[in-house]
């Protein structure tokens, strides 16, 4: 677990926002969700899972629905960021597969906890963040703080590995897949964000595409 946060959470987090800096959002967020595709063919290379007809076609769906989910403009200052967002999903599958492959049995909670603490202690030392300033952090700065860490980070990695506990990683990447879906309809629901008929038809995409990867 703590390889993993050391190793995987931090380096495929730090790639991430490495990406944002040449490229836009959109295309950072296109880029890290071929995270599915790796693992699919990591697992089916190497930890020798069979590639059904049926998953391959959710596993396409899916990429293409997230892909009209998340279209817009795109903005490239250099190739090299494109490859960082590359880099950050490759990153991330080879995290989802260790993960699958050797926290079988792990409580989640006790994973969750090594996996995070040992990336924090790998971006402190990596990022050197300067922490005079937090003294002087707000009561809402600071409320905002650990709901980002609390509620959407640990949060979600607690349930993430739950998961692999009972379903392959190939599996489990393709439903995870339904983040943007959520994220979308979040904007929707509580920013009053404008969703296009075009996104609508991505969202339903995805959908379908977790619908089949349950099923088959």
């Amino acid at each position: 677990s703590l390889a993993l946060g050391s190793l995987g959470y931090s380096v495929f987090s730090t790639l991430y926002f490495m990406s944002i800096q040449g490229i836009s959002v959109s295309l950072a967020a296109l880029l890290l969700f071929t995270f599915p595709i790796f693992v699919n063919l990591g697992a089916h290379f190497f930890l020798k899972e069979k590639l059904k007809p049926l998953q391959v076609f959710s596993l396409i769906l899916s990429t293409l629905g997230i892909g009209i989910l998340v279209w817009g403009p795109l903005f490239v200052h250099s190739i090299r960021y494109v490859f960082y967002g590359l880099g950050a999903a490759i990153a991330y599958s080879i995290y989802v597969l260790v993960s699958g492959r050797y926290q079988k049995g792990v409580a989640p909670i006790s994973s969750t906890l090594y996996v995070m603490t040992a990336a924090a202690v790998t971006l402190f030392i990596f990022h050197s963040p300067s922490i005079s300033h937090m003294a002087h952090f707000s009561f809402d700065e600071w409320s905002l703080i650990f709901g980002l860490a609390l509620i959407c980070t640990v949060g979600p990695l607690t349930f993430f590995l739950t998961g692999l506990q009972k379903v392959s990683s190939s599996k489990a990447s393709i439903v995870a897949m339904i983040e943007p879906v959520i994220a979308a309809l979040a904007g929707w629901f509580v920013l009053h964000e404008r969703l296009s008929n075009f996104q609508c038809v991505g969202a339903v995409f995805v959908v379908i595409a977790l619908v089949i990867n349950v099923k088959k």
